[in-house]
């Protein structure tokens, strides 16, 4: 099933540029002013708002501050489009929601970019109602990292400020980040507390669960690291007193195999990086939920990301 994007603009040769581009990858909607945007939301689930800031009637900064009062609708993410952009209505934009701009002229320079930007702002908007309240608002600011960061920085800086976050989020104490290619493994990054001196590439490839983690590529919870033998540095985690483990496979999948293949990842998928989340508290089985489904919508982004290095 496609998802759904809303193009709202006065300008009817843009609505002939993006149904170019988009069509065959997404179902589009229509709307030549803002209120026939919100007369179209009215009717239609929406996975992506791309509207013109600058239009007769209300604008685009007037739609967006109807859009956030409105409990169901302020979840949609918005891509401004603008020809005419100003510092102050960008600012303005983005304080009201808007997820990011799109300059008119990016359509016709580089419309692969083009592409990038609005695949990643339709995956990377998190919401997960089986989860807490607090646990979908913390996964939710997770995503506007990667969909605010990810267009233009690279695969280390952006790693690095969402497994930051996510050690403040979600009280981490311990994250170890690898590569995996072709059986290559390699340390990409590590945070936290203390990180074992002694531990490397070597050591992880003999770990069980390493290796069951290639095999079934599901992700795991511990909760008794020490004594169940169900993680990996047993010793460091008994001497740090960090009993608590998940580990999370990241897949490479491009963005578009992924929307096309129902945010699903598809049987069969190679890994390309694993990471180890360690800590003093113990995991419960909703915040395990909510960092799978976390990595699972990220892991696209992080793979094309690490393509670019």
């Amino acid at each position: 099933m496609k998802e759904t994007i809303l193009v709202i603009d006065d300008d009817d040769s843009m609505h002939i540029v993006l149904k170019k581009m988009l069509s065959d990858e997404f179902a589009l909607l229509q709307a030549r002013n803002a209120q026939e945007g919100i007369d179209t939301l009215s009717k239609n689930q929406v996975d992506l708002i791309m509207t013109d800031i600058h239009m007769p009637g209300l604008s685009g900064l007037e739609f967006l501050e109807s859009l956030i009062a409105d409990a169901d609708k302020k979840r949609i993410p918005v891509l401004i489009i603008t020809g005419k952009p100003t510092v102050e209505k960008e600012q303005k934009a983005l304080d009201l929601g808007a997820s990011d701009f799109i300059r008119k002229q990016l359509f016709s320079d580089d419309q692969k970019k083009v592409m990038d930007r609005v695949r990643s702002k339709i995956i990377t908007n998190f919401d997960y109602p089986e989860i807490t309240e607090k646990l979908n608002i913390n996964t939710k600011k997770l995503g506007n990292i990667l969909m605010s960061e990810s267009v233009n920085g690279d695969y280390f800086t952006i790693s690095r400020k969402f497994c930051v976050e996510l050690l403040n989020t979600f009280q981490i104490n311990f994250i170890s980040q690898w590569s995996v290619i072709e059986k290559n493994v390699s340390l990409l990054m590590g945070l936290g507390d203390k990180q074992p001196l002694d531990y490397g590439a070597k050591d992880l490839v003999q770990e069980e669960a390493y290796k069951k983690l290639l095999s079934t590529k599901e992700p795991y919870m511990c909760n008794h690291v020490a004594a169940d033998s169900c993680g990996i540095m047993a010793k460091f985690s008994e001497e740090q007193q960090l009993p608590a483990e998940i580990a999370i496979p990241l897949f490479a999948l491009s963005e578009k195999e992924y929307l096309q293949n129902n945010r699903e990842i598809p049987e069969g998928t190679e890994i390309f990086g694993l990471l180890f989340f360690k800590r003093n508290k113990l995991f419960t089985t909703k915040e395990f939920m909510a960092m799978r489904k976390l990595f699972g919508r990220a892991s696209p982004v992080f793979w094309r990301l690490y393509k670019e290095i």
